[in-house]
């Protein structure tokens, strides 16, 4: 944030309301990322996962201002909807031992 905060001029507040988009967006989107596991199955959900974050990852570096940085970082967590469908494919994939250390591992 450092260097962003620079490069784009955000002041204070805005870096608040950028943390504040990635935090409600990720709250918005846990419950149904999890439901869309039990609709699509984790390994397809983790593969849509992997694909949003990587772009959303590279479109933080191409922000040109606060609201497209808000936009970007909001956007950007609903590829967090790993952790529901993590859990079910630790469920689905490893034994009831491996899946106790994957769990305390994530």
């Amino acid at each position: 944030m450092p260097l962003m905060r620079e490069s784009l001029g955000l002041s204070d507040a805005q870096k608040g309301k950028i943390f504040a988009a990635f935090g409600l967006a990720y709250a918005l989107c846990e419950i149904p990322g999890g439901r869309l596991g039990d609709w699509l199955g984790p390994r397809s959900v983790l593969i849509r996962v992997v694909l949003w974050w990587s772009f959303f990852t590279a479109a933080t570096g191409r922000a040109w201002s606060f609201a497209s940085l808000w936009v970007i970082r909001f956007m950007f967590a609903p590829a967090r909807r790993m952790l529901p469908n993590l859990t079910k494919a630790f469920t689905l994939w490893l034994t009831k031992p491996e899946r106790t250390r994957a769990q305390g591992i994530m």
